[in-house]
């Protein structure tokens, strides 16, 4: 009997609770992804813009050995840690999104430029010992020890939509101590973490555990806004879209008061409950028609805090023109014999997509822009009549557009060399088909005598799309200037953004919705580099990749999308009709 009580004492004084605290245990999901964890960072890893990898020095540094080291942590909410060439940190409460997914740099607050590491601390309890898999995916080299033992270590530049890594792992009954140490190299910098049995199905009788204190419960850490470029339709008019970001332990009833001169009463947003950690809200409020100072407070049962002097500001009236071409990459991936025959039937597809969306409104109708000449000659040349004059029918319609460079030459191409691989826009306006604009992509420069010789043509235009991997970036935005010659011709050039910028917010290839983030983020960048015009040309690929045959995806995102904000409004357009 006296082992028994001496047992139950060590049991208890292992979970025992310190004053103020108490357990917030709470089911893993139904996807296995564990939901309740403690964070704390960023602690330094090594220089800004060194490779990722030996530079990492933060994530072979025990930052927890002032506590036992990092096998032996057991962190609860509101614990304290000092680390050289850091300031003290506080380890937080904070929650997983739905799929898992812990966001360091919302967490913390922090930028994606600087290396970074940072520990997140969970329990996972179980009431009888089972065996389980661990699945793992990090933004970027992630380190996990398991009751005290390092079970994984991948250092690796990677993000968290690569294949998740899975290791083989035995969990006790009751608690099941989890510390993984993330680093950050640039970019994204996350984790993700699901236990799953052997046979890859959930528990629905597991839990993720820690402690946490109950004065910090219901507290809002911090309450950010900002303004977003989107104004939305709505039956009581239009409604400016609002971003904010709340960092708390979790809040219940939560409102959000937004007053300003000229409104009879402050707008109300209620936002419900907001779980722990960083939470991305929306308000929509009246659209204001000019700037003014508003206050803002969010309010919820346990707590408030208010922005006194935030300016709400007219939003742009935005115009995007997106611009679907295939990058015709001859030689850097296939050959040109390879590559006719795809070309063909992508042609065929356009004409196909444009007969499908005869009936869409008119800015959401499929268009496309043959981005050489080369692919076209051919097909005017080899495929059946009644083709070529559905082509030629879509042409005049301005559905399709033909541009004017054979293919993306080199900037050291010479003048015989310019002028020879013009000559298909005589075939072309022999055959009534205009072409006023040339398209060079992935390529950042072109030769001086291009400007003669497409003047010569009757090529007005020049638009060309940005590869910077490799090259110097010719001006800090999206530029539209004349460029011009030694002999005095001119030409009206657009230096747009990356010839795939729009993919990163369209649709690709398969049905979807437009990506709001992305395109707030695009958008919101363009007015910071203060961008001069409310109208700007995208190019996008149906599939985000070279030599793409083109989709019809964006089609019904754009219908939907138009449907829904009254601006930014969005169109699909060819290559010329921004210039134009």
């Amino acid at each position: 009997m006296r082992k028994l009580i001496m047992l139950f004492l060590v049991l208890t004084g292992a979970f025992a609770l310190a004053a103020g605290e108490e357990w917030r245990s709470t089911s893993l999901r139904l996807n296995g992804t564990v939901p309740d964890w403690l964070v704390v960072g960023p602690l330094p890893n090594g220089n800004p813009g060194s490779p990722h990898g030996y530079n990492c020095i933060g994530y072979f540094m025990d930052y927890l050995s002032a506590k036992g080291g990092e096998s032996q942590a057991v962190p609860a909410d509101g614990d304290s840690l000092s680390a050289a060439g850091s300031k003290p940190l506080i380890w937080d409460y904070t929650t997983s999104d739905s799929a898992g997914f812990l966001d360091f740099l919302t967490n913390f607050g922090a930028d994606d430029r600087t290396p970074y590491v940072a520990y997140a601390f969970s329990r996972v309890n179980v009431p009888s010992a089972r065996e389980a898999i661990l699945k793992v995916r990090s933004d970027d080299g992630v380190r996990i020890w398991l009751n005290g033992q390092l079970i994984h270590d991948k250092h690796k530049g990677r993000t968290v939509t690569e294949e998740a890594d899975q290791i083989r792992i035995d969990l006790r009954a009751g608690d099941n101590r989890i510390l993984a140490k993330v680093d950050q190299g640039a970019g994204g910098w996350g984790l993700a973490i699901v236990v799953v049995g052997r046979d890859g199905k959930p528990f629905p009788d597991a839990a993720s555990r820690v402690r946490i204190l109950a004065s910090r419960e219901g507290k809002i850490k911090s309450f950010q806004l900002q303004l977003t470029p989107f104004v939305r339709n709505g039956p009581e008019g239009p409604r400016q879209i609002l971003a904010g970001l709340v960092r708390s332990s979790g809040l219940q009833n939560v409102v959000c008061k937004i007053s300003r001169p000229g409104w009879p009463q402050p707008a109300s947003i209620s936002l419900g409950n907001v779980p722990a950690g960083p939470q991305h809200i929306t308000l929509a409020v009246p659209l204001v028609l000019s700037d003014s100072p508003a206050r803002v407070m969010l309010e919820s049962d346990s707590d408030s805090k208010e922005i006194k002097s935030f300016l709400l500001k007219r939003p742009r009236k935005w115009q995007l023109f997106l611009v679907q071409h295939t990058h015709t990459d001859i030689g850097y991936t296939k050959s040109q014999e390879e590559m006719l025959a795809e070309y063909f039937r992508y042609i065929d597809y356009a004409l196909d997509y444009c007969d499908r969306t005869d009936a869409y409104p008119d800015d959401a109708k499929f268009r496309w822009t043959c981005e050489t000449s080369w692919a076209v000659r051919e097909y005017l040349l080899r495929r059946p009549v009644p083709q070529v004059d559905r082509l030629r029918k879509r042409i005049r319609e301005g559905r399709i557009e033909v541009t004017g460079m054979l293919l993306n030459m080199s900037e050291l191409a010479s003048e015989n060399a310019i002028a020879a691989s013009l000559q298909p826009i005589r075939e072309f306006k022999r055959l009534g088909i205009p072409v006023v604009t040339a398209m060079q992509n992935d390529v950042n420069g072109a030769a001086w005598a291009l400007t003669d010789y497409l003047g010569d043509a009757g090529v007005r235009y020049l638009t060309m799309g940005i590869n910077r991997t490799r090259s110097i970036l010719p001006f800090d935005r999206p530029t539209v200037f004349w460029w011009e010659s030694p002999s005095g011709k001119r030409i009206m050039a657009f230096r747009a953004d990356h010839y795939m910028t729009a993919d990163a917010f369209l649709p690709a290839g398969s049905p979807g919705a437009i990506g709001e983030e992305q395109l707030r983020d695009y958008l919101m960048n363009l007015e910071e580099k203060k961008y001069p015009f409310d109208c700007i040309s995208v190019q996008y690929m149906g599939y985000p990749t070279d030599n793409s045959p083109p989709a019809l995806s964006a089609t019904d995102a754009v219908k939907k999308w138009n449907e829904t904000y009254l601006w930014p409004k969005l169109r699909l357009a060819t290559a010329r009709e921004f210039l134009d």
